[in-house]
């Protein structure tokens, strides 16, 4: 009976590990905090900054003007 229960904890103790590693979890929240790269957008607008994104690195993405010393760059993050 006690290396059954041992066992299923092992189990699900490794399954935990797995999910979290793996971010399944957070599939579906965008966070915006990671850096995917930059988009040629020019003047920089939150609307064609955020298309823009989209468009080249996937619907999970977010772009956001952000200045960089004197000009304003469209940044794309997840």
């Amino acid at each position: 009976m006690a290396k059954t229960q041992n066992f299923v904890c092992f189990t699900a103790v490794l399954l935990i590990l797995i999910l979290i590693s793996t971010e399944i979890p957070m599939i579906e929240g965008k966070t915006c905090k990671l850096f995917r790269g930059e988009c040629p957008v020019d003047p920089c607008e939150p609307e064609k900054c955020d298309e823009c994104c989209k468009a080249t690195f996937g619907k999970q993405i977010c772009g956001k003007c952000e200045q960089e010393s004197t000009e304003l760059h469209c940044h794309c993050r997840r």
